[in-house]
């Protein structure tokens, strides 16, 4: 995995560069996060066949702080991505956008007229602030996030408050391995989450031309 850095209309942003050759992929990250999150996907094999890019939104991870405040918004954002995409010939790349990362991805996607597609994921189709509300329902499961000591249970029961049905749901124990699979609650690709006791929730389920990959959540 290659780290580099651009400079895209006077904005220098950093990125992560996998190995693979094929059709391109920008991951875009969520909120307080990084490119790091997408490091387990880039570094393994989805990465090693197709050309991911995994970018530093401004003011994240090392990407310098944007000049301009009114740039920490979707349209600045988005705006950002676009010139990503274009600098680094990969304006035709699928957009993979992760909470915030989503909401970016679908404002940009005009401006990305190039893109075949673009996968979102744990990002709620508001239109305005008053359907906050609605969007983000109340779950006692994400307070697991928060806590300091996390069982594997606690870890499985997270995951699956992340993901839709019918998926496989793996827990890792650093500890010991793999614990017993469960069929719970999955994603329409894979997506592990680390969490602070060491637990790892992976979720396996194909993804382009029946590929895996692994979505590395921030450690909480």
């Amino acid at each position: 995995m290659d780290e580099q850095q651009i400079t895209v209309d006077g904005q220098r942003i950093a990125f992560a560069q996998s190995e693979g050759t094929g059709r391109p992929v920008i991951f875009v990250h969520g909120n307080s996060s990084s490119s790091r999150t997408w490091g387990p996907v880039l570094a393994g094999p989805f990465g090693q066949r197709f050309r991911c890019l995994a970018l530093d939104l401004p003011g994240h991870g090392e990407s310098a702080k944007a000049k301009d405040p009114a740039d920490y918004s979707l349209p600045g954002y988005a705006k950002a991505l676009i010139g990503f995409a274009q600098a680094t010939e990969a304006a035709d790349a699928v957009v993979v956008g992760w909470s915030l990362g989503g909401h970016i991805a679908l404002e940009a996607a005009p401006g990305l007229p190039a893109a075949p597609g673009f996968v979102v994921f744990g990002t709620p189709p508001v239109g305005s602030a008053a359907q906050l509300g609605e969007a983000f329902l109340p779950n006692p499961a994400m307070n697991v996030g928060f806590t300091a000591a996390v069982s594997a249970e606690e870890a499985r029961v997270y995951a699956a408050s992340f993901t839709a049905p019918s998926s496989e749901i793996l827990i890792f124990d650093p500890r010991v391995g793999f614990l017993q699979p469960c069929a719970e609650r999955g994603v329409s690709f894979p997506m592990q989450i680390t969490l602070n006791e060491g637990f790892v929730a992976v979720a396996a389920i194909p993804f382009i031309s029946a590929q895996r990959i692994v979505l590395m959540a921030p450690q909480f």
